[in-house]
């Protein structure tokens, strides 16, 4: 009996496998997320509209792939609530996974400031954690990975391919990636893999360019052993399962507001005579149809896969405690919009700040 436990102490313990539990394809895709049609929470000049309306003109479409995209078509006033979009987030909510996205294009250009994250209980940001894998604006050609919760919470910034910033996941820890490729035009040449990887002790994410994507993604069974070195690593001094709880999965598009606006000059983007650079992303977004051609998501697949563990992972939207807010602002019920034309009241962004995590400190706090 000691010589078994000698043995067993000796031998190295297996890793679970991470298993398929949820399936994002172009059959199902829509039918697993909710439309968020509140005022968006950045400052965007965005109207995020509901499925319907989505479908009707031509914003959404799944056959082959999964496209969401912008209007193409129209010019709008500049003191109207801007030009329509998408922002989805997901029925059923996660706690740990490996969340791998394949993608062939993501919104791009002048004017756009596209996400896909993670995040809990909207009404309790930042308490629940964010994680934002996919994210950049303008013209930017690396994309960055940002992650939020409350006090408590900080990273290394080591063990990764990107350049850390600012550490303090209260603040917003996170990096920039190092290489090109990563987001917007270059992307958008082959498109490519994107992996985050959430477990009890860390939070990872990969780019892998279409023609070096590891082969172990492909199987039923992905391996981020086979991975090699991540993007970004979100570990350090902090209890990830107390500070990342619940997570839905969230796609949007929205345009200038609080990022995108303060950095629309920096980028090089068309400026208008008098005007600083917030209401000049404004203008050009209004009144140049023609120039979000590239502003869309075209998607392949997304998967979620779990471990085999004594805890819960995926947990039915329906345990989910209920928020505190309306349930069409928290969870973005297809309420209010019914056209794309512009006769909505008007909502008026603030005066942008230029510090992202600040921003998101009081807007989420205040929006939700």
């Amino acid at each position: 009996m000691l010589a078994n436990r000698i043995l067993g102490f000796l031998l190295p313990v297996a890793h679970a496998q991470y298993r398929l539990v949820d399936s994002y394809t172009p059959a199902n895709f829509f039918s697993k997320f909710k439309f968020w049609t509140s005022v968006d929470p950045t400052n965007g000049y965005v109207q995020y509209v509901n499925q319907s309306v989505a479908e009707e003109n031509k914003l959404i479409a799944a056959i082959d792939t999964i496209y969401m995209g912008v209007d193409m078509t129209n010019v709008y006033d500049v003191g109207g609530p801007g030009r329509p979009s998408v922002r989805i987030q997901s029925i059923d909510t996660y706690n740990r996974g490996l969340f791998i996205l394949d993608l062939n294009h993501m919104p791009w250009g002048c004017g756009t400031w596209p996400a896909w994250w993670t995040a809990g209980n909207l009404t309790n940001w930042p308490a629940d954690g964010e994680i934002d894998i996919i994210e950049g604006v303008h013209t930017n050609t690396l994309n960055t990975n940002q992650a939020y919760t409350s006090d408590g919470c900080s990273v290394a910034g080591t063990g990764q391919t990107g350049v850390a910033d600012d550490l303090n996941c209260s603040d917003g820890c996170g990096s920039t990636a190092g290489s090109y490729g990563s987001y917007g035009g270059d992307f958008n040449t082959d498109g490519g893999v994107y992996a985050m990887e959430w477990t009890s002790s860390f939070i990872r994410v990969w780019f892998f360019p279409r023609g070096r994507i590891p082969p172990t993604i492909t199987t039923a069974a992905p391996d981020p052993a086979e991975f090699g070195t991540p993007m970004a690593n979100f570990q350090g001094n902090c209890d990830i399962d107390a500070h990342f709880i619940n997570h839905q999965i969230i796609f949007d598009i929205t345009f200038c507001g609080d990022w995108a606006g303060p950095a629309y000059q920096d980028a090089g983007c068309p400026m208008y005579q008098g005007m600083d650079s917030w209401d000049s992303c404004k203008h050009f977004v209004a009144g140049n149809p023609d120039k979000f051609s590239d502003a869309f998501w075209d998607i392949n697949s997304l998967n979620v896969y779990q471990q085999d563990d004594p805890f819960p992972h995926a947990v039915p939207s329906s345990s989910v405690p209920a928020p505190t807010l309306s349930d069409s602002v928290a969870l973005g019920k297809n309420a209010g919009v019914t056209s794309l034309i512009p006769s909505i009241s008007p909502v008026i962004p603030t005066t942008a700040s230029t510090s992202k995590s600040a921003i998101r400190l009081a807007l989420f706090f205040c929006s939700y």
